[in-house]
């Protein structure tokens, strides 16, 4: 899980990256957003896919086959986390393996290394979004870059709506223990 607003600005940029030979395939579709005040509107007004993401894996939490990590927690502590996440799967890592485990996880391997998470139309191998379109920032509260404190204040109102328990609200804004 990441903070909800990072993921929408994230998710603005991705949808607004998208290639010319993708959208050819789609009609010309999905069209760019002119602004992100015209990406949120649409976004608070119909979609609403983090709350329902959310809401829809949170009666799974306490489930032994189910692991929720938040991104905050994950940057705060990538090597704790990978080895949280390994030891969740079973999976018995070498101590020789953790450092390559560990850099191929870390955002400036993976930002050099963009091209390995862009998708693609299978079996055209038509990129869906531009180079360097997928890995972009890769930091927590970067939303406040984009959002003015009328739009925080529009969101945080469906967030609370959405997500009324303020345990769980406050866990997707910030990571930490999640109850």
């Amino acid at each position: 899980v990441r903070n909800g607003k990072d993921s929408l600005v994230s998710f603005y940029y991705y949808r607004n990256n998208t290639t010319e030979e993708f959208r050819k395939l789609w009609g010309g579709r999905p069209l760019p957003f002119h602004s992100f005040d015209v990406f949120l509107d649409c976004y608070l007004g119909q979609w609403r896919s983090y709350w329902n993401c959310i809401n829809a894996w949170l009666p799974y939490r306490h489930c032994e086959n189910v692991l929720l990590i938040h991104y905050s927690d994950l940057k705060a502590d990538l090597e704790g986390n990978l080895q949280k996440i390994a030891s969740f799967l079973n999976l018995e890592i070498s101590s020789e393996q953790w450092p390559g485990i560990i850099e191929r996880c870390g955002f400036k391997w993976m930002q050099e290394n963009s091209q390995k998470f862009e998708p693609r139309v299978i079996p055209l191998h038509i990129p869906i979004i531009n180079k360097g379109g997928m890995i972009r920032k890769g930091k927590v509260g970067s939303y406040g870059d984009l959002f003015t404190p009328e739009q925080e204040k529009r969101w945080d109102m469906i967030h609370k709506e959405m997500l009324p328990d303020e345990a769980i609200r406050h866990w997707c804004d910030h990571g930490g223990k999640l109850s």
